[in-house]
């Protein structure tokens, strides 16, 4: 309950402050709050943090203790994972919260770099074509994530997390990186000039959603860009903004449950 007062009351917060920002500098064609493209995000905002994200974590968590059972720790799944600990080399810098907060976004970056690029992949891509449905984008539009799509991504930060951060962290990513998407996807001009190479700024976020670069993609990190610099899929030109969202040769459908059965149908025609 704590997570979901969290996840709702920041986002408030935080989606008072970009309509505001998006008043102020708006990138072009903002999205009015009222359109019938709405009644779908607004969807999504209800179903993603409390159905989607409680059956991620759930799956997560149950993952791990099959895997302790199977490798005879019971379902104690917090025995094996000290266990693992104590044979990597790897230990966070510090056992303090904060700082292993801040370590752990900026490994969890880095894993989800990867999860994201594997996501922009063929048999994937009908997924998370889902996220890029939306033509108009702004803070609404980032909670269309298809509960599947999510788990790929969630599964492998998770793991990653639990195994090398304390527990705690791992619940505090989810709300964290759940306000964060809502400013990298706000319809604004900030580009954050030089330390835009480094963070990712609404600019970058919103060429990863335009149509002609979606597909192989770029600027695939959620929160440091300087992986995208590391590995070459930084993509931000200077005074040129991007015209068009959407998903290429998805063909998304509006409507959560449209949306919710879109990947199926794609991946039967595709057999068929």
């Amino acid at each position: 309950m704590n997570a979901f007062v969290a996840v709702y009351g920041g986002l408030a917060l935080v989606g008072a402050l970009m309509a505001i920002a998006q008043r102020a500098w708006p990138a072009r064609d903002v999205p009015p709050v009222f359109h019938r493209s709405r009644s779908t995000d607004l969807a999504w905002w209800l179903f993603s943090p409390l159905v989607t994200g409680t059956f991620t974590r759930v799956f997560t968590l149950g993952l791990a203790a099959s895997l302790a059972w199977g490798l005879g720790y019971g379902l104690d799944a917090g025995a094996m994972i000290r266990a693992l600990r104590g044979v990597l080399p790897w230990r966070p810098w510090t056992h303090a919260l904060g700082w292993q907060w801040v370590e752990a976004l900026a490994v969890a970056d880095l894993v989800g770099y990867w999860s994201h690029r594997l996501r922009h992949t063929r048999w994937l891509w009908p997924f998370h074509a889902v996220h890029h449905s939306a033509t108009r984008l702004d803070g609404l539009a980032a909670a269309r994530m298809h509960p599947l799509d999510d788990l790929v991504d969630n599964v492998l930060v998770g793991a990653v997390t639990l195994t090398l951060f304390d527990a705690r962290v791992f619940a505090l990513l989810g709300p964290t990186l759940i306000v964060h998407t809502v400013f990298t996807h706000a319809a604004v001009t900030w580009d954050l000039g030089a330390l835009g190479y480094v963070l990712v700024s609404p600019t970058a976020h919103r060429w990863h959603h335009e149509v002609s670069k979606a597909l192989p993609g770029c600027n695939f990190a959620g929160m440091f860009s300087l992986y995208d610099v590391l590995f070459g899929t930084f993509y931000r030109p200077r005074g040129a903004p991007p015209e068009r969202f959407g998903a290429p040769g998805a063909r998304v459908p509006e409507g959560l449950w449209r949306q919710l059965a879109h990947p199926f149908r794609a991946l039967l025609a595709r057999v068929d």
